[in-house]
């Protein structure tokens, strides 16, 4: 029986799907719970890199089925899949190959069924309802919520997790099947057959080539944003426990994270306003600070208290690549392009994560803060070279009209 709403209610529909999917209690406590397994950080990493390569390969074709039987039935499965990966990441460890692989797979495929489609049915919506003006606003708002919920998660992973360490992992999976209970209610948008599929899949992904390339420039940013962002909690973590902090304590360090991305979420586009074209570039620039506070401070407080303050940088910069990206891309393509995007994105991940948690393991955390430091200085200026170019662009054009 196909259960589903109008339309018009799949934004708060995402709004609600997006903050349960999110709240995953075990983050704030990953790190040392896969180190009790017998890990160290180059094989965390390696667990980590294993997901993204099977990832890249199903990124595509995923989206593709995306575009062609909906993005409800997809984000239905891969809402499902992935509960069902946390189950086995709560009994992995080193000694058994089998459950690894499992996690592995079921982590990609979910991955890779959620990464495009979740945004899109959101913007698809929105040009249907004729509000695709809203959807930044949209993107904010869902973003600022799930992080206040992630706040009380995280505040309270610490201590659950020296109570029972499988206690995060049970909440989240609940949270997760709460996703899964919403997403049945999305609006199924019609789409083309299965045998349409199958017959022009390898057709299908070399006529999108040319628009890919379209958004390569805005790819190769956000993969580079992405490495940082994404390695900030497991990086976060190894430095408290270089620390000697507790590990029950951490969820205090990721409640006030969460709390600042959410406010800042809520006031990017004041941020925005304020830095203009200026605001990427300073972003990271703002970053490499926060790093340099990190391996040069002796005091402990100041430490833990700059850790929350990095993600004002991610809280600002990533709804605004994801508008950018939204925008670049034609609604019929939007799933398979957004998954291409995400392919190529996991490849630069797939080589990077790995050399970072060697590094981590041969120098310590403290050299590899530096080396961050350096890279993120020499991207900021990177950055502000092609936001001079292209502002150089923009006169001539209007120079040109005039």
């Amino acid at each position: 029986m196909n259960i589903s709403l109008d339309v018009k209610y799949n934004p708060i529909l995402y709004k609600y799907f997006t903050i349960f999917s999110n709240t995953i209690f075990v983050w704030p406590i990953l790190i040392p719970y896969m180190k009790s397994k017998g890990l160290d950080f180059f094989h965390i990493m390696l667990f980590y890199s294993s997901i993204e390569i099977l990832t890249i390969l199903l990124e595509v074709p995923t989206g593709i089925a995306a575009d062609h039987f909906g993005y409800k039935k997809i984000i239905n499965v891969g809402s499902f899949l992935k509960s069902l990966a946390f189950i086995f990441l709560m009994f992995y460890d080193m000694t058994n190959i089998f459950i690894f692989i499992i996690s592995v797979f079921l982590f990609a495929i979910s991955d890779s069924l959620l990464s495009g489609s979740t945004t899109a049915i959101l913007y698809d919506s929105l040009i249907v309802l004729n509000k695709e003006n809203e959807y930044k606003s949209i993107i904010r708002s869902t973003r600022s919520l799930t992080m206040y919920s992630l706040a009380i998660a995280t505040l309270s992973s610490g201590f659950l997790f020296e109570l029972n360490p499988y206690i995060p992992f049970i909440l989240t999976i609940l949270f997760l099947l709460l996703s899964f209970f919403v997403s049945i209610f999305y609006y199924n948008e019609k789409r083309d057959n299965i045998k349409k599929y199958n017959v022009f899949q390898f057709e299908y992904i070399k006529n999108n080539i040319p628009e890919f390339r379209s958004i390569l420039p805005i790819t190769f940013i956000i993969a580079i944003f992405t490495f940082f962002y994404s390695n900030m909690n497991f990086i976060a973590q190894e430095y408290m426990l270089a620390l000697n902090v507790n590990p029950k304590y951490f969820g205090i360090v990721f409640f006030f994270s969460n709390i600042i991305s959410a406010i800042v979420l809520k006031k990017g586009d004041m941020i925005e306003n304020i830095l203009k074209k200026n605001t990427k570039w300073l972003m990271c620039l703002y970053l490499s600070v926060c790093y340099i506070v990190l391996f040069i401070s002796k005091n402990m407080l100041i430490s833990l208290l700059t850790i929350p303050l990095m993600r004002i940088s991610s809280a600002t910069i990533l709804p605004l690549l994801d508008v950018e990206l939204n925008k670049s891309i034609r609604s019929s393509d939007r799933a398979t392009i957004l998954s291409m995007n995400n392919a190529i994105v996991g490849l630069i991940l797939f080589v990077l994560d790995p050399f970072l948690g060697k590094l981590i393991d041969m120098y310590n955390i403290f050299n590899v803060l530096k080396i961050l430091t350096i890279i993120s200085i020499l991207y900021s200026l990177y950055l502000y070279i092609v936001s001079f170019k292209n502002e150089n662009v923009s006169e001539n054009v209007n120079a040109d009209i005039n």
